[in-house]
């Protein structure tokens, strides 16, 4: 039984599933020869001309560069080196129109072009390094040519084994002819290419893949390949030149969805990247242009040209003889997988590989799109074996998830599903957009993962800081701590603590004997302590330090004798003398003093309730009490003066005996009678100011009280007045006559309303006696009035107003 590699060495080939017969439209340009262009004014150098990051500028404007000269080097892993194709001077470096669906302006290095000549690297052989040859082919900026654009170094150093190297030279889009071209007039260098490939991969298989309709090519390149490599001619289907469709025609094997042919072990290489790579590696020439197709209607020039990196496609259609037109469409790219081009000033890129200006005949535009009518036909033409119907209906709902199991990415865009769709719709363009849209929530699902990362390990590497800083701290205390006892200084620090504590908490001369003793004794210990770290100096001599440890030993005898009577007087009664008995005496005038203050606090409340009923039942006295309730009244205040002098005096003579215990510690007799002395005067004094603060406070009083009484007359008579009017309103009859009935009416109703007004006049002051009084409290000097005698006062005349308005609504009712 034959295995696959025995068939794949005998030619067999298989099938791909789907696929489509578009018109070619080759003949305009398929024999026609390459022709080189000259360089033109000024080329236009985008940094990204490639799948993967782009390239960092690293000229700036106003530099001259040479051609051959680095412009922008790689950025990341997938990345290319962008190369200057001619000897220019950097204008500037701006956003300018990009060969790319989006039409988005990209970063870009815009030259003024001079005459120089070219810098040529020096050109390797198959004998260097492994490494040698792929920093070659990295440093001259070799990307794929077939369209994808794909760093070409990157995948000529797989992780892999190879089994098999593929070069794709199947070109089976419609209109293009440019790999035809090479493959006719440059087969030797195709070979050579192909030959660092096989050194850098070291396949079991190497071969070409060529469409049978290109018979030349075969001719040529069976002519130039030796017996390592096998040419296969395959028939022209679209879109045979996918790289997966190509490998499962020559191989059989499939590769699985999400995977690239080097995890299964092959690389597929396209015929024009092959030639670029043998051009840099053996003759040390950089990627600086490349061969494009340029044809269509509006072209009067057809064919295929060797044009310079950054020439813009309005001066390429120039050089090919382009008529403009009203109606016209620039195509990038073959029809069934190339894109308009919105700006016609944009540049050529490495992976422009044709240019078609068709007119509306050649191209038309294509009919409205309408609903999917179901037949199926995208599916039996998809060579990625999908379900485009359904995942046009995801795109439309953006469906990412749905879109991601149905294996969107899988899709090639190839146009063919778009093609035979009889209700016109652009499928490509929704799996375009929705592409698009997943890698833009990829990235930023991405950066959010980065950020997050970052973050987590900034908090981790602060919390590791702190820790180490925590560490740190603690070693140096322990290793201060060890110094200090090590020097001694450990025990000079305790001594300060402890002077600084006796300092701040200094023993009075009230304090108990045992506190003072102890504080004596800790500040004995700080002073030894101190005389023990700092050692007396040697110039003292030996009187002096005689005379100090007798001081020391008189200090201590001291201090025992007063620790002794301490004890003593805890222990045993103390000895009488005369300073006990003057203290003994002192206590019981205190005592006596504190006697007379609380009977006179007694009787004062004693009084205050009779002040307070007194006047209660004025308002309903007649008007000739008055003299005699004045009379009560200025009985009350003195009386109440009186007791409140009697008060104030014995308080201060409890005051003065207070003073004497502090004067009893001195035995000079005259200086007891002068400050006793003083002390009589000043209470004089204090006496003489208090009874004239008195005596007007008693006027203040004795006026209020006055208008008071004049106010209760007033309203007695009033009430009098009412009592009489109600009386009589009584005593009336009732009369048939209305007019009677209604006067009647009218003058009761008066009565009432005068008795209402009456009520609330009371009500009114007696609510606002009891706020005066608070303030008149509140305001006055406590050292000049009594204040309970004037909360008494205040309170009798509310209960007196309150006592009235009660009367008045007894007679009412």
């Amino acid at each position: 039984m034959k295995t696959i590699l025995n068939l794949v060495d005998e030619g067999q080939l298989w099938k791909f599933h789907g696929g489509i017969h578009p018109p070619s439209r080759k003949e305009r340009t398929k024999d026609s020869a390459i022709v080189t262009l000259p360089i033109p004014a000024r080329l236009y150098i985008p940094v990204s001309q490639h799948i993967g990051q782009p390239a960092l500028p690293i000229v700036q404007a106003g530099d001259s560069v040479e051609q051959g000269q680095l412009l922008a080097r790689k950025e990341g892993f997938i990345s290319a080196n962008v190369i200057a194709p001619a000897s220019a001077t950097v204008s500037e470096i701006t956003d300018y129109a990009a060969c790319h669906p989006s039409g988005i302006a990209t970063q870009t290095l815009v030259l003024d072009t001079i005459e120089q000549p070219s810098i040529i690297l020096e050109p390797l052989t198959l004998d260097d390094d492994h490494q040698v040859l792929i920093e070659r082919i990295s440093a001259c900026g070799i990307t794929g040519l077939g369209g994808a654009s794909f760093p070409t170094a990157v995948k000529l150093a797989p992780n892999k084994p190879i089994e098999y190297l593929i070069i794709n030279a199947a070109e089976c889009e419609p209109y293009i002819t440019a790999d035809d071209a090479l493959m006719r007039e440059r087969a030797n260098d195709i070979i050579d290419g192909i030959k660092v490939m096989q050194k850098l991969l070291l396949p079991q298989r190497t071969i070409i893949a060529i469409e049978d309709n290109k018979p030349q090519a075969i001719t040529q390149i069976t002519a130039a390949a030796d017996d390592s490599i096998m040419i296969r001619a395959i028939p022209s289907l679209y879109p045979a030149g996918g790289e997966k469709q190509l490998i499962e025609v020559l191989t059989s094997q499939q590769v699985p969805s999400g995977k690239i042919p080097a995890d299964i072990g092959i690389v597929v290489q396209n015929i024009a990247t092959s030639y670029a790579a043998g051009e840099a590696v053996l003759k040390g020439k950089p990627l600086l242009s490349r061969i494009v197709t340029v044809t269509g209607d509006l072209v009067s020039q057809p064919g295929n040209y060797q044009v310079p990196l950054g020439m813009s496609i309005k001066d390429l259609l120039k050089q090919c003889g382009f008529k403009p037109a009203k109606s016209q469409k620039i195509i990038i790219g073959g029809p069934m997988m190339g894109f308009a081009l919105h700006d016609i000033n944009a540049p050529v890129v490495k992976a422009t590989n044709c240019v078609i200006a068709a007119s509306d005949r050649e191209l038309p535009n294509p009919p409205t799109e309408q609903n999917c009518i179901r037949c199926g036909d995208c599916e039996q033409v998809c060579p990625a074996q999908l379900l485009p119907q359904q995942l046009q209906w995801f795109a439309k709902d953006q469906d990412y998830d749905k879109l991601k199991q149905h294996d969107l990415f899988d899709c090639i865009e190839c146009g063919a599903c778009a093609y035979v769709c009889p209700s016109s719709i652009p499928l490509v363009q929704y799996y375009r957009v929705a592409k698009a849209e997943i890698r833009s929530e990829n990235r930023e699902k991405e950066q959010a993962q980065r950020a997050k990362e970052r973050f987590e390990a900034r908090t981790a590497r602060l919390e590791r800081d702190k820790q180490d800083r925590e560490e740190r701290n603690r070693l140096a205390a322990e290793k201060r701590k060890a110094a200090m006892q090590n020097n001694g200084d450990g025990d000079a620090v305790a001594a300060a603590l402890a002077r600084i504590r006796a300092k701040k908490s200094p023993v009075s001369d009230d304090a108990a004997p045992t506190d003072r003793v102890a504080a004596a004794i800790a500040r004995a210990s700080a002073k030894k302590l101190a005389a023990q770290q700092q050692p007396q100096a040697s110039t003292e001599s030996e009187a002096q330090v005689e005379q100090k440890s007798r001081v020391r030993d008189a200090i201590a005898r001291a201090k025992a004798k007063k620790l002794a009577g301490a004890q003593a007087n805890d222990n045993s009664p103390p000895p009488v003398s005369d300073d006990d008995e003057k203290k003994d005496r002192v206590a019981a005038a205190i005592a006596r003093a504190k006697a007379k203050k609380l009977a006179a606090q007694q009787t004062i409340a004693t009084d205050a309730p009779s002040v307070a009923i007194e006047p209660a039942a004025e308002p309903a006295q007649s008007s000739s009490a008055n003299d005699d309730k004045k009379a009560r009244i200025a009985a009350t205040i003195a009386k109440a003066k009186a007791k409140k002098l009697a008060a104030q005096q014995e308080i201060e003579d409890d005051a003065e005996p207070a003073a004497e215990p502090a004067q009893s510690s001195s035995a000079n007799d005259d200086k007891k009678a002068r400050i006793a002395a003083t002390i009589a005067k000043a209470k004089a004094k204090k006496l003489a100011a208090q009874q004239a603060i008195e005596n007007d406070a008693e006027s203040v009083a004795i006026e209020q009280a006055k208008t008071r009484i004049t106010n209760d007359d007033k309203k007695a008579r009033s009430t009098a007045t009412i009592a009489k009017e109600n009386k009589l309103a009584a005593q009336q009859a009732p009369s048939a006559n209305g007019e009677q009935d209604h006067s009647s009416h009218i003058a009761a109703t008066v009565a009432k309303a005068k008795r209402e007004a009456l009520k609330n006049t009371i009500t009114d002051e007696a609510a606002s006696t009891e706020p005066r009084a608070a303030e008149e409290l509140s305001t006055s000097n406590t050292d000049g009035d009594d204040r309970k005698s004037r909360i008494a006062r205040t309170v009798a005349k509310a209960k007196a107003k309150a006592l009235a308005k009660k009367n008045l609504e007894n007679k009412d009712n």
